[in-house]
């Protein structure tokens, strides 16, 4: 059984790590408690009570199955009896709860849930017993990841280290509790990385950690633009603009970066410290301060000084999980397969490059230059230590955990979205490789705001446009300029391309007129984030693929504004960095490139 370990994006208390691990400490009070209260109590007698209860006593608890563990989502619903029974509730109270369903009437139904109460607040006043099961796993991940909790992935079950049993009896706040986690967070290495990355580059921010950390240019590590940041932070006109800009506007590795930066905080390797910054943004200075920065204290670069291998002690052994070599990204398990064969090739002996590109062949696996080196890099930027000299690469830590499971085929042929990636990769020598991610994020129909945000941070970070990221109600995905010339942006991700219906060219007219018009028909006025100079203007559709009509509704809108236009698909658009970046296609050219009112291909 596949299961994800090693990246944790919801995990923030000690209490609730703990109380999961004593859940399935036999004996142990909340144990105890589980089986003869909260359990009676809280899961219906017509769900799986009586199994959570049998395996969590005695010798069970040994072997634990993940199920029941994590228990299942909003599938199980209470009835209106359930709701007032357990809760107290009113018999109108509970049938409007039951009306709505979803995750605010699902019952508890994993071991996880019940052991760790919500926060939320029920109608009656009392705060709601147990949690759904996204957040329950999320804490089951935690302990897996840090080795409090064994998994055996042959039998799909879960049992307590003895570092975990001792790490969840040790009093809250106490420094043996703050010993056993730092003994856990010495073998993980994503903390092992922000570590490494405090100490050599000093002060730094969640989105300059979160650049630097995971794998490059892959779904599921995806980093904000910090100048889109800080120049929306600096220059929002209301206060709930400002609060929606510091609370949505994180990337997946700026979230990791937070969240393991924030463990550290707890056990006094780092410390949080607000970070005034500067960037460049719409042409200008702007400077705020990010509240979510770090910085290493003397106790932290000690035990790095253990990580490093610089201490009488050692290098600690990493935990390093299958399941952590790709998470989000459409072709996963070839991905895992794939880096795992990298660290097998160079985890005892050192091998160039071409060597290692042998040892690939002969398991399955037939890859470019570029791809290796990519990947060597992400396996450095998770936290493992690689020493590279002229003479190759060589691992430097001891690594545990990892091995393919036994259900997982050997996966050695790569999807589509891959193959592109991989030839675009060998084409890329100007533009940073992380914008590789635009592939990934252009065919994921559930990516639309990150392909909005990585896009215009192509655009102005990479490639030195001024622009920004709108989005909203009424207002385009994005716009850029450079002098004179401006384009405005809007960017679709779908799976299976994009036909540029009707309708989004209506929208794409309406924009094009308002920007026109400067008038009142829009009150948010998106267009004044337009230089001044500013005087020739024309418009960009950027998706994964167009398929069907849409070279009807790109001569549909030329007709109806006179504005030239175009449609770009993700692996063009790297294309095009690479040109604009390589100083082969000049700004000038660039923008006359983008206005052919066709689709824009680009000739390497």
């Amino acid at each position: 059984m596949s299961r994800t370990f090693g990246w944790i994006q919801d995990g923030g208390s000690f209490d609730n790590l703990k109380s999961v691990i004593l859940s399935i400490v036999p004996e142990s009070r909340l144990n105890q408690r589980l089986r003869e209260e909260l359990i009676p109590n809280f899961v219906p007698d017509r769900f799986n009570k009586y199994e959570l209860i049998d395996a969590i006593t005695g010798e069970n608890c040994n072997s634990v199955p993940y199920d029941l563990f994590k228990g299942f989502g909003s599938g199980k619903q209470l009835t209106v009896e359930e709701n007032v029974n357990m809760f107290g509730y009113s018999i109108d109270q509970a049938r409007e709860i039951v009306s709505k369903g979803g995750r605010g009437n699902a019952a508890c139904s994993g071991i996880a849930q019940i052991a760790t109460p919500a926060q939320k607040r029920l109608p009656n006043g009392q705060n709601k017993p147990y949690q759904g099961d996204w957040q329950a796993e999320c804490f089951i991940r935690w302990a897996v990841s840090l080795g409090f909790i064994e998994y055996n992935s042959e039998s799909d079950t879960c049992k307590v280290s003895d570092l975990g049993q001792r790490f969840a009896e040790s009093d809250n706040g106490s420094d043996e509790e703050k010993s056993l986690f730092g003994e856990a967070m010495l073998s993980y290495p994503p903390a092992c990385r922000i570590l490494q990355l405090l100490s050599e580059q000093g002060h730094l921010t969640k989105f300059e950690i979160g650049r630097q950390l995971g794998f490059i240019g892959e779904a599921g590590f995806t980093s904000v633009s910090q100048s889109l940041y800080v120049g929306g932070i600096d220059t929002a006109t209301t206060p709930t603009e400002r609060t929606e800009i510091r609370q949505n506007f994180e990337g997946s590795s700026d979230k990791y970066a937070r969240m393991i930066a924030g463990w550290l905080c707890q056990i006094c390797w780092v410390a949080k410290v607000p970070k005034k910054v500067t960037e460049n943004y719409l042409g200008a200075p702007h400077t705020t301060t990010i509240g979510q920065s770090y910085m290493i204290t003397q106790r932290g670069q000690s035990y790095l000084n253990r990580v490093m291998g610089r201490t009488r002690h050692g290098r600690s052994t990493k935990r390093v999980f299958w399941n952590m070599l790709a998470t989000a990204a459409p072709d996963a398990n070839y991905l895992r397969n794939r880096r795992y064969y990298i660290i097998q090739s160079i985890k005892s002996t050192r091998r160039t490059i071409e060597e290692i590109k042998s040892y690939l062949y002969q398991n399955g696996y037939e890859l470019n230059e570029a791809t290796i080196v990519d990947d060597i890099n992400s396996l450095i930027s998770i936290g493992l230590q690689i020493d590279r000299t002229a003479n190759g690469f060589l691992i430097k830590d001891e690594i545990s955990n990892l091995s393919i499971p036994n259900d997982i085929d050997a996966v050695t042929q790569r999807t589509d979205i891959s193959v592109i990636k991989d030839e675009v990769r060998e084409q890329l020598r100007n533009v940073n490789h992380r914008y590789l991610v635009l592939l990934d994020l252009s065919y994921d129909n559930s990516s639309n705001r990150e392909f909005e945000l990585e896009t215009m941070s192509l655009f102005t970070d990479e490639l030195n446009y001024q622009g920004l990221h709108l989005g909203g109600a009424r207002r385009p995905d994005g716009l850029f300029y450079k002098d004179t010339n401006g384009v405005i942006v809007d960017t679709k991700a779908y799976s299976n391309g994009y036909n540029l219906p009707i309708t989004q060219a209506d929208e794409m007219i309406r924009y094009i007129e308002e920007n026109k018009n400067r008038g009142d028909l829009n009150p948010n006025q998106w267009w004044e984030h337009f230089g001044e100079n500013v005087s020739s203007f024309s418009y960009l559709f950027i998706s994964s693929e167009f398929r069907g009509h849409y070279r009807d509704n790109i001569q549909y809108i030329k007709n109806r504004t006179d504005y030239d236009g175009g449609v770009l698909n993700s692996k063009n658009l790297l294309l095009f960095a690479e040109k604009v970046n390589s100083g082969v296609l000049s700004y000038e050219d660039s923008f006359q490139t983008l206005r052919c009112n066709d689709e824009i291909t680009i000739n390497m």
